[in-house]
């Protein structure tokens, strides 16, 4: 089994489809990647055809924890839907969690839950590593900085980079594509989800990372 990176959050519609999906095209011009679509929700299946990623969906728990041992591929991203018995599943066997938060009074708060899910796993497998991020931020907004300080105050440590809210990232799976083949319109995007995902990389070679 290679790396397994599960974009997770017990809160829906923080973007966790839409970041699990350009993940594994990131990874693919470079890398073998497979993509596991854990959700009933079958809306990623023909994007994934489009961008031409190996993909196989399975929704039953102990099915995937066979499946997930089964793959060989470099890299095995996970789309894991806000289902807490699903999600502790898949911290029973990844390397990564990559958790999209928006910057909201209410997402924060939901969060929470998420965030203690990750740390009781973290207790029995050191080794687990997460990387939580801001997505879907409105810039005109007090939103960023109301949430980095609220993280801070909690003692969370957030990636650097943070997920810009742009019309061309919400128009990536109407189209079929991700930011990355969308040309100068796409742009900003495309530097947000690079710089993520570098920071998310990272983590694997980084000691010390909680």
């Amino acid at each position: 089994m290679g790396k397994v990176i599960a974009v997770a959050n017990t809160k829906g519609g923080v973007g966790k489809s839409t970041t699990a999906v350009h993940l594994a095209d990131w990874l693919s011009r470079e890398r073998e990647v497979v993509f596991v679509n854990a959700s009933f929700q079958e809306g990623v299946n023909p994007w994934l055809k489009e961008l031409s990623i190996p993909s196989c969906q399975e929704t039953d728990p102990d099915n995937l924890l066979d499946l997930l041992e089964d793959l060989s591929s470099e890299y095995i991203i996970v789309d894991v839907p806000g289902v807490s018995e699903m999600v502790r599943v898949v911290l029973d066997c990844c390397d990564a969690v990559l958790v999209p938060v928006k910057p909201t009074a209410l997402d924060l708060s939901d969060c929470v839950k998420m965030l203690r899910i990750i740390n009781r796993k973290q207790k029995s497998r050191k080794e687990l590593h997460a990387a939580i991020f801001l997505s879907m931020v409105d810039k005109r907004s007090n939103a960023l900085q109301d949430a980095q300080a609220y993280f801070k105050k909690h003692r969370i440590r957030l990636l650097d980079t943070y997920v810009r809210q742009l019309q061309v990232i919400a128009d990536a799976p109407l189209q079929y594509q991700t930011v990355f083949q969308m040309g100068s319109n796409a742009k900003q995007a495309s530097k947000d989800y690079q710089s993520l995902f570098e920071e998310l990389l990272a983590m694997f070679t980084t000691k010390g990372v909680e």
